[in-house]
């Protein structure tokens, strides 16, 4: 998943958290951690799918390239998850309910 994606959906839940008016060093601390919680979030979903066989083939190449780009391993999922992008939009969607849903419960 491309970065700027990533970037905008992050901006586009703290919006719809309504984060917008806290400081700027706030809102870069928000982004962050959803950032981190998002990679691993779809990092997890992503490995889940992937067949015994790619998940040591993925493995492999992460033992031997251990500061692989979340590009690169995305690109992975992609070429071996049917349909990599829409089980990634549901995840992103769920993500963002979650969230959301966390935030309503906490701020009332």
């Amino acid at each position: 998943m491309p970065q700027d994606f990533i970037q905008q959906f992050i901006d586009e839940t703290i919006q719809k958290a309504g984060f917008v008016n806290l400081s700027p060093q706030i809102i870069a601390n928000y982004q962050e951690s959803l950032r981190t919680l998002l990679l691993k979030k779809l990092g997890i979903e992503a490995t889940a799918l992937l067949s015994d066989s790619d998940l040591s083939e993925l493995t492999g190449t992460l033992e031997k390239q251990p500061d692989t780009s979340p590009k690169a391993i995305f690109a992975f999922y992609d070429s071996h998850i049917e349909d990599f992008a829409e089980k990634m939009a549901d995840v992103l969607r769920e993500f963002q309910e979650e969230y959301l849903a966390t935030v309503k419960q906490v701020t009332g």
